[in-house]
């Protein structure tokens, strides 16, 4: 399917092409907004939940894969809290 560029069309049909990807990870909250997707994992462990969250992006690079979606993360943040204490990765 072509749309014109500024289609009024274009961002609805957007929103419906990718509006399945919240299936893609049973495990992971996912928060969407526009073409933004955000993916929020939790854990105890930090090495089990890297393991696990590499697990998952393969899922999701193989729905973008499937649905010919060419970019498929601009950045990725990790934060390890402990009580009173906020690390990045």
């Amino acid at each position: 399917m072509w749309l014109p560029q500024s289609s009024i069309f274009g961002p609805l049909l957007f929103l419906l092409y990718i509006n399945n990807i919240v299936f893609v990870s049973d495990v992971g909250n996912m928060i969407m907004f526009a073409d933004d997707t955000n993916l929020f994992f939790s854990g105890l462990d930090f090495n089990c939940m890297c393991a696990f969250i590499n697990q998952e992006l393969i899922k999701i690079r193989n729905w973008f894969k499937a649905n010919k979606i060419r970019k498929l993360i601009t950045y990725c943040f990790i934060a390890e809290t402990t009580k009173g204490n906020l690390t990045h990765h």
